[in-house]
């Protein structure tokens, strides 16, 4: 575990996955086919029911996110709580005991919504923010 830096706010445009965790590939496919080469990120939190409310998103303004139909957030800046997945596609499984572990940490904020950060095909960062 580490402290990730996010020096400014991340604007994103998203695509809610209703059935997670079934969806979260098309929604990603999707928004792939419009956003190539930008960050993708993975955004979720559990609603007072215990489920996983899960966004697909791409960076982008919330201008963007009119002009294409979706919905726009915002990535905080701050310190986050984060470890590293490489070869990630692999290792999906693992993605839940990963955000329990960095759950269980003092330093954890509940009230932020989690982040999968996806560097590229091989590495990405699973993150919560930090109080």
């Amino acid at each position: 575990m580490f402290i990730q830096k996010i020096e400014a706010d991340i604007p994103v445009l998203y695509k809610e996955v209703p059935t997670f965790p079934l969806g979260i590939k098309d929604a990603f496919d999707e928004l792939y086919s419009h956003f190539a080469g930008r960050h993708f990120y993975g955004i979720s939190h559990m609603d007072d029911a215990g489920n996983v409310i899960y966004k697909a998103a791409a960076a982008g303004s919330a201008v963007e996110a009119a002009q294409y139909g979706y919905n726009a957030f915002t990535i905080p800046a701050g310190d986050w709580l984060a470890e590293k997945v490489t070869d990630w596609m692999s290792k999906i499984d693992s993605f839940k005991d990963i955000f329990g572990q960095l759950m269980q940490d003092a330093r954890y904020d509940p009230t932020v919504d989690c982040v999968e950060w996806y560097i590229d095909d091989v590495e990405m960062l699973i993150m919560v923010k930090c109080r």
